[in-house]
């Protein structure tokens, strides 16, 4: 703002130089001193000219350092207003040059008025050869030709404007100049006043507390007067009734206090059996867990056995359909120490008690029973957790032995038949398996062996040899285990077993971890006072 208040310097040209237009030529564009003093510049040759530039540069190079050293500062330190504003040496010369320019177009103008009177006063006389003094011969003799004078002209013209470009953007700076610091300054204005109302601040409180320093003094020097006074005194009856007072109410807080310490080691002894009883129930807690956890596997364990079952009943059928097949062809399949099928009785009576029924469903209904009142046995006795086991291990093993039955039905029902009838020999199974399948592709009862008449007596009984000399182990749970060569199970039945295993420890730990959140969660609700018994 305060430099926007001065204004760039203009060349103010009188207008009556320009105007005269029949007369003379203006001496404001050809001088006589300046173009005479700046004539010899366009007579010179560029090499002569640059190392006298260079020696100018370096001279001027030279005043500014002298200025570094002087003033610390290359630029000389301007006044506007209350503020210092550097200016460059640049804009320092083209004032200077500017402003005896503008004196010498003064004093053009001035003998240019005085030549101008003079001509009129010429003209106004009678026409007669004038006489040239020898002072205006030796002026027009040194005046320069018509292109020394546009050089210069250019010359000027070029110097003027690169001195008005110079200064606008001198003018722009210290505009910029101007507005950083009214910028700092109001920012320093504002911290001052801060400042001050600190200093103010900090002085009130200082005197607040001199006051509080001088009424505390007091007080003290009062309090130590009084006591001065009474231990001088002898004691009278009221301080003897002060200190009977006195002793009074220390027994009663003393008798408060042993009160106070009973509740305490009464409180303290309730918490101590309320996280006796805590960790008890969580211990409680964990068994019922365990045995939740167990209680739910035999019921799996169970609903997958009733379905075992409901799928054993549908392979029973076929199994059945089998049998009456090859009877049917004439194969018997009995044996003197196993009793027909219902579907074999052909007028048997069914309600016979002599006769056994020995069959798969049977033995399943026989061992699942015995392994109940086994397991109903255990429970009575303080060995809970081995009868579980027990029974967890009888249900896989269940499991496991009708896994390869649930694979391949009709496979394990023939050699379920030959097995119950002693037969443990795998040559001897594919070969009753090859048998049966020529049975079906009708190539042992073809018309030509029909038309020989011969026909085949097979025994009934003893076709095969006996199970007598068979092998049999009884496990912990009842089991009868016939010593037969093991088969392996299918990929998809183990896949199914691992992957059931994984779901359910997975499942386990994620109630698990539910159940901890939650107990966590109700204890940072309640906290640790809903513990404690009120009274």
């Amino acid at each position: 703002m305060l430099l926007a208040a001065q204004r760039r310097p203009t060349l103010n040209i009188p207008s009556a130089s320009l105007a005269a237009s029949s007369g003379p030529p203006s001496p404001t564009m050809s001088t006589n001193s300046i173009i005479s003093s700046m004539s010899w510049i366009v007579e010179k040759s560029p090499t002569d000219l640059i190392p006298m530039l260079k020696n100018a540069y370096t001279a001027l190079k030279d005043k500014e350092r002298v200025a570094t050293c002087l003033n610390c500062f290359p630029y000389p330190m301007t006044n506007f207003g209350n503020y210092f504003v550097p200016v460059p040496l640049d804009l320092v010369l083209a004032a200077e040059i500017g402003k005896s320019l503008l004196e010498n177009n003064i004093q053009l103008k001035s003998k240019y008025e005085t030549l101008l009177q003079q001509l009129h006063m010429y003209q106004n006389q009678p026409s007669a050869p004038p006489s040239a003094t020898p002072q205006e011969t030796d002026q027009c003799s040194r005046i320069p030709s018509k292109s020394t004078r546009d050089a210069i002209i250019d010359v000027l013209e070029t110097k003027n404007a690169e001195l008005t470009s110079r200064l606008e953007a001198s003018l722009e700076e210290a505009e910029t100049l101007e507005k950083g610091n009214k910028k700092v300054t109001k920012k320093l204005e504002a911290e001052i006043a801060a400042l001050k109302d600190d200093l103010n601040i900090a002085a009130q409180k200082i005197q607040e507390l001199q006051d509080m320093n001088k009424e505390a003094a007091e007080r003290q020097r009062r309090l130590e007067a009084e006591a001065a006074e009474k231990k001088s005194e002898s004691p009278s009856a009221e301080s003897y009734e002060l200190i009977g007072n006195m002793f009074e109410k220390v027994g009663k807080l003393e008798i408060e206090n042993t009160s106070l310490q009973a509740a305490k080691w009464e409180l303290e002894a309730k918490l101590s059996t309320t996280f006796r009883d805590l960790r008890l129930l969580k211990d409680q807690f964990e068994s019922f867990q365990f045995t939740q956890e167990d209680y739910d596997s035999l019921q799996e364990a169970y609903h997958r056995q009733f379905s075992h079952i409901a799928e054993l009943n549908d392979s029973l059928e076929e199994h059945r359909n089998l049998v009456q097949k090859l009877r049917d062809r004439g194969v018997q399949i009995s044996s003197p120490n196993q009793t027909p099928t219902p579907s074999q009785y052909n007028g048997v009576n069914e309600k016979d008690p002599s006769l056994h029924k020995k069959s798969l469903l049977s033995e399943l209904e026989s061992e699942w029973f015995k392994g109940i009142s086994h397991n109903s046995k255990n429970m009575s006795s303080p060995s809970h957790a081995s009868s579980i086991s027990r029974m967890l291990d009888f249900a896989q093993a269940t499991e496991d032995s009708l896994l390869s039955f649930y694979n391949d039905p009709a496979e394990y029902a023939l050699s379920s038949i030959l097995s119950g009838n002693g037969i443990t020999d795998p040559s001897i199974l594919d070969e009753a398996v090859e048998f049966i399948n020529r049975l079906e592709q009708n190539d042992l009862w073809s018309p030509a062996d029909s038309s020989q008449g011969d026909s085949v007596d097979l025994p009934e009984f003893g076709l095969y040899p006996d199970c007598d000399d068979l092998v049999e182990d009884i496990d912990d749970n009842g089991l009868v285990v016939i010593l037969a060569p093991k088969r392996k199970a299918a990929i998809s039945g183990k896949m199914r077993r691992l992957l059931r295993s994984f779901f359910r420890t997975i499942w386990k730990w994620c109630r698990f971890a539910m159940i901890l959140t939650a107990a966590v969660l109700i204890n940072l609700w309640h906290g640790p006072k809903s513990m404690l018994i009120d009274y």
